[in-house]
């Protein structure tokens, strides 16, 4: 039963209660049979509609059900892609300079790929000695991406 249908009952229903009302005042028998009438055709018609709902609710929901488990099947097959987030980078500093009010940017540059990076600090570092950088791969194959997330110094 759809929308319609069950509107429709409720209509009639409706109908004969406004009747029931009318008869009522000639034969209460009859209007409370009316009435009665009434009652079921809406019992009956809700119900059905009701049991409609809830099937069609219960075939949604076995239907996202099958979809997931087809979607956690797939994503068990792969192969997990496992980049390594942190590195470290023996480097120098090639330049340093005061950006403003005891705020510096320190340019470092790795030993093995002569590649530079860039570190903001709030101190001065001393040229002379070489830095272990940590970096961020950012969980990514990309090299343009990745950031120094701490510096040290050479202590020996």
């Amino acid at each position: 039963m759809n929308f319609s249908t069950a509107f429709m009952i409720c209509s009639f229903s409706l109908v004969i209660v406004l009747l029931a009302a009318i008869v009522s005042f000639k034969s209460k028998l009859i209007a409370l049979l009316l009435i009665t009438i009434s009652i079921l055709c809406n019992f009956f018609g809700l119900s059905y509609n009701t049991q409609d709902v809830i099937s069609s609710a219960k075939v949604t929901y076995e239907s996202i059900i099958s979809e997931m488990e087809i979607e956690i099947a797939e994503l068990q097959r792969e192969e997990p892609v496992i980049i390594p987030d942190i590195y470290y980078v023996n480097a120098e500093i090639v330049e340093q300079k005061l950006i403003k009010d005891n705020v510096y940017e320190i340019r470092f540059m790795s030993v093995d790929e002569a590649r530079v990076y860039v570190w903001t600090s709030e101190t001065e570092y001393t040229d002379d000695i070489p830095y272990l950088l940590t970096m961020s791969s950012c969980g990514t194959t990309d090299n343009g991406d990745d950031y120094v997330v701490v510096v040290w110094k050479n202590m020996s």
